[in-house]
C-alpha cells in the first residue's frame, strides 16, 4: 500500500512538472540572463592594497591589529577618511555620513603574519590606491601620537625606577624594552586588473532558486485548481 501511495505521488508530480514546464523553465532562464546582463554591463571593480608594520613601545605594540580594526571601521574614523577623498569621484550622495558608511564597505584589514595588510577596492584602480595612501598616512600619523605618548610614559617610569633603586638590577627589565615606530612595508600596489566578476555563479545560484520557487508555485496553483 505505502509502494503503491509513492508511485501515485510520483506520478503527480511528474503530471504536474509536464503541465506546468513553461512556468518553471521560462521564469528561471529569464531570470539567469538578467543576471548575466546585468553583470557583465556593471561597473568594473579594481583592489589596491598596502602593508604596515605596528610598531612598538615598551616591548608591547602600539595598537593590535584587531584593536585597529574596530577602530578603522568606526563612524568617526570613516568620517575622517572620507574627508581627504574626493566625494563627486567615488559617485555616490553628496553626505558624510552615507559616503563614510559605504567606505566600510570597500576597506579591509587584515593580519599577515603579524603585519597589517590593507585592502581596498574601487571603480578605477587610482581610486583604490588612493584609498590605501589615505588610511596609511592616518594610521602612521596616528601611530606616532601614540607612540609618543608611550615613550614619555615610559621615560618618565624608567627615571623613577633609576632614582629608587640604585644600582638598578637586570632583572628589572629596564633595558629590554623595544621602541620602533609603524612603518610602510609595502606600499600601496596598483593593479590594473579588474576584480573577477564570478558571474558565472551568480548566473546559476538564480537560475536554481527562481527554479525551486517556479516549482513550488506550480504545485500551488495545481492544488488551487484541483481544490475547485
Amino acid at each position: 500500500m505505502e509502494n503503491e501511495e509513492i508511485e501515485i505521488s510520483l506520478q503527480d508530480i511528474t503530471k504536474v512538472l509536464k503541465k506546468r514546464w513553461k512556468l518553471i523553465i521560462i521564469p528561471a532562464i529569464l531570470a539567469a540572463i538578467i543576471t548575466a546582463l546585468i553583470g557583465f554591463f556593471s561597473h568594473k571593480t579594481y583592489e589596491s592594497y598596502a602593508i604596515l608594520k605596528i610598531g612598538y613601545s615598551g616591548s608591547k605594540s602600539i595598537e593590535s591589529i584587531p584593536e585597529l580594526n574596530v577602530i578603522m571601521q568606526s563612524l568617526p574614523m570613516l568620517k575622517e577618511i572620507a574627508g581627504k577623498l574626493d566625494v563627486a569621484d567615488l559617485d555616490i550622495a553628496d553626505n558624510d555620513e552615507d559616503f563614510a558608511l559605504s567606505l566600510k564597505k570597500t576597506l579591509f584589514y587584515q593580519d599577515s603574519s603579524g603585519l597589517l595588510q590593507i585592502s581596498a577596492s574601487a571603480s578605477t584602480p587610482q581610486k583604490a590606491q588612493k584609498k590605501i595612501q589615505v588610511v596609511m598616512d592616518i594610521i602612521v600619523d596616528r601611530h606616532k601620537l601614540l607612540y609618543e605618548a608611550s615613550e614619555k610614559r615610559i621615560n618618565k617610569a624608567v627615571r623613577y625606577v633609576k632614582e629608587t633603586i640604585s644600582p638598578v638590577p637586570l632583572s628589572s627589565g629596564i633595558n629590554e624594552f623595544i621602541s620602533e615606530l609603524t612603518c610602510v612595508e609595502v606600499s600601496p600596489v596598483l593593479l590594473v586588473k579588474p576584480v573577477p566578476r564570478k558571474i558565472k555563479n551568480k548566473v546559476v545560484t538564480v537560475f536554481i532558486i527562481v527554479l525551486f520557487l517556479s516549482i513550488v508555485g506550480s504545485f500551488y496553483l495545481e492544488g488551487k485548481e484541483n481544490r475547485k
